[in-house]
């Protein structure tokens, strides 16, 4: 009776020895060799910026060998994240309004409630202003002038100083 048990213990104890060995063995994959042709995939992932309210945040992945793509994530609903190709940093109003500049000089607004988009071409700078009713666009006029635009935070002008280098804001 007792070599039965020890035979039986014996027996289950090589059982689960296999159950755990086994799935081991079949997890490993083999390595690929990298080349230096693959470097270029490779990026470095960067955070941004956090809405007031810590609802929204951005992180950006920078490539050596390609653009940078800017991302912006819903930090509760997962499946919200909005990118933006080719954007540096960008500024939230609040928790209902993103903006960035994109590579080719066009200001982005994402209405962060509606999921639409609003494109202001020739933008050098932007800032949101009073309490985030207004934007404010430094936008190149021609090669050597620029404009200043304030404008409501959905991107309607209302009103405009010609021959602007440089503004700042207090």
């Amino acid at each position: 009776m007792k070599k039965n048990i020890q035979l039986i213990y014996g027996t289950i104890s090589v059982v689960l020895l296999l159950f755990i060995y086994i799935p081991a063995f079949a997890q490993q994959v083999q390595k690929k060799n990298i080349s230096t042709s693959d470097y270029g995939l490779w990026s470095t992932l960067v955070d941004e910026k956090i809405s007031d309210s810590g609802n929204w945040i951005t992180y950006q992945l920078r490539y050596t060998q390609s653009s940078d793509t800017l991302f912006v994530r819903h930090s509760v609903l997962k499946n919200k994240i909005y990118v933006f190709p080719n954007c540096q940093t960008g500024q939230f109003l609040g928790e209902s309004m993103f903006g960035c500049i994109d590579k080719e000089k066009n200001l982005v607004l994402l209405d962060l409630k509606k999921g639409t988009t609003i494109k202001i071409p020739d933008v050098k700078a932007f800032e949101f202003f009073g309490d985030g009713r207004f934007l404010l666009t430094l936008e190149m006029n021609d090669g050597s002038t620029s404009n200043l635009h304030i404008r409501k935070y959905d991107g309607k002008i209302l009103t405009s100083i010609n021959k602007v280098t440089e503004y700042k804001t207090n």
